[in-house]
Formats: C-alpha cells, sequence, structure tokens
C-alpha cells in the first residue's frame, strides 16, 4: 500500500479553552509497525501570533510547503511515515515514525530552507508500538 492511499482523519476541540487540531492517518492493523520502531517528532513553532494560535493563513501556507516536500523526501522510499500532525497553543507538531533515524535526518537536511532555519525541533524516541499516538488520542477523547 502506498502511504499517501492512507485515509486521513481530523478532529479539532478545545483543551483548557485553547482550541486544537489534530490530522491522523488512520493505519490497518495489518500495517508493518515494527519496522518502523523509532518516532521522529518535528515540533514547529509558530513565529505569527493568530486569534486562535493555531497559525495565520500566511504561517501555514509555508508549514504545507514544507510538509509537501518532507513528504516527497521521506515517505518516496517509505522509510518513514508521517502518522500524526497536532496544532495546539502556537506549536504544530509532525510525528513520524521511521526506520533509521539518522537517515531521516539526512532527508530533512535536502530541503531548501529559506534564508533563516525552519523553526523546528527534532526530537527521536524509541516507539516500536506506536504508543505515543494511541495516548494523544486518549487524552484528546478520540478514542
Amino acid at each position: 500500500m502506498a502511504f499517501d492511499n492512507i485515509q486521513w482523519t481530523i478532529a479539532e476541540g478545545l483543551i483548557n479553552r485553547a482550541p486544537f487540531k489534530i490530522r491522523f492517518r488512520e493505519i490497518s492493523s495489518l500495517f508493518p509497525k515494527k519496522v518502523y520502531p523509532t518516532r521522529v517528532s518535528l515540533t514547529w513553532s509558530l513565529k505569527l501570533p493568530s486569534i486562535d494560535a493555531l497559525g495565520t493563513q500566511a504561517e501555514l501556507a509555508f508549514i504545507q510547503i514544507f510538509e509537501k516536500n518532507l513528504l516527497s523526501v521521506v515517505e518516496k522510499e517509505r522509510q518513514s511515515v508521517l502518522t500524526t500532525v497536532y496544532a495546539h497553543k502556537n506549536t504544530r507538531e509532525f510525528v513520524f515514525h521511521t526506520k533509521d533515524h539518522e537517515a531521516f535526518i539526512q532527508q530533512l537536511l535536502v530541503i531548501a530552507q529559506p534564508v533563516e532555519r525552519f523553526p523546528i525541533q527534532v526530537q527521536s524516541f524509541d516507539d516500536e508500538n506506536w504508543l505515543y499516538e494511541k495516548n494523544l488520542m486518549r487524552n484528546l477523547g478520540i478514542v
């Protein structure tokens, strides 16, 4: 199955009166999760204030280009898969699962950056059972 054929679901709500949006892929139980044991979280800190703290149209357009360019590199060879995008309180977290953290970082560096560096932090974790997504959904009341 091609990754771009995996269906996305979107949920919105409030946490302590602050809006959140989450987009997550509905991963089949047949998907080989153990092949992608490392979770990489890219946390993008929004630079421009917006009323809902989820981003201005201009910044969101820039983030969409970043996501599209990143996916064209990391998912092309099925080296990594984007599973969740979570926006809340002026941040946007991209959650990937990858076969190889170092290869993911090298692919991230391939993406052309503007004059300034992308406002992201990168963290990686061992998560072969994909527990982060399960816990996040449970905490948001989605499952």
